[in-house]
C-alpha cells in the first residue's frame, strides 16, 4: 500500500473517480484541494518534471479556452506565475508518492510505481474504473459546464 498525496479539484468528476480507483487498489490517499493549496514556485514546479511548459496546463481551463492564456508561448517562470494566481490552469491531478511528484493521471505510470490491482471487496469497482476514461471531462459540452473540470492528463 502506498501513501499518495492527491491534489485535485473537489467537484471534478474524474478526480473523484481517480481517487476511488486508487482507494479500491488499497492505497492511502491524502486528499488536497488543488484550488485552496498555497503553493510556492518551488513546491508547484516539482510536479512538472521535465515536461514541456505547455504540458503543465489544463487545456480546458477557462483562461485557456477563452484565449486569454497561450501555454505554448510561455516560459517556465511566466507559466508558474500564472498558475500560482489561477490554480485552474494546472493540469490535474498533481500526485506525490514518496519523493516522486508528477501531474496528470497516467495509469501506465502508476502501475510502474505502485501495486495496481483491487483489494478484497473492491474488484467490481476497480474493474469499472480501470477501464473507464478518467481523463476526458464528461461535462464538456454541457450547457452548465464552464470546462473548468478539464482534462486531467494529456
Amino acid at each position: 500500500m502506498a501513501r499518495i498525496h492527491f491534489y485535485g479539484k473537489p467537484d471534478c468528476i474524474n478526480n473523484r473517480k481517480q481517487k476511488e480507483l486508487l482507494t479500491a487498489a488499497g492505497h492511502e490517499l491524502i486528499d488536497h484541494d488543488l484550488l485552496q493549496e498555497e503553493f510556492t514556485t518551488e513546491s508547484l514546479r516539482v510536479f512538472f518534471e521535465d515536461r514541456p511548459v505547455a504540458d503543465w496546463f489544463n487545456p480546458t481551463a477557462p483562461a485557456i479556452t477563452s484565449g486569454n492564456v497561450h501555454p505554448e508561448q510561455l516560459d517556465e517562470h511566466e507559466a508558474l506565475a500564472l498558475m500560482l494566481d489561477d490554480h485552474l490552469l494546472v493540469r490535474r491531478p498533481l500526485i506525490r508518492i514518496d519523493t516522486l511528484s508528477f501531474c496528470g493521471f497516467d495509469t501506465d505510470r502508476l502501475k510502474q510505481l505502485i501495486d495496481f490491482k483491487p483489494v478484497a471487496g473492491n474488484k467490481n469497482l476497480f474493474d469499472q474504473l480501470i477501464d473507464a476514461d478518467l481523463v476526458t471531462c464528461p461535462r464538456i459540452g454541457e450547457s452548465n459546464c464552464t470546462t473548468a473540470e478539464g482534462m486531467n492528463n494529456g
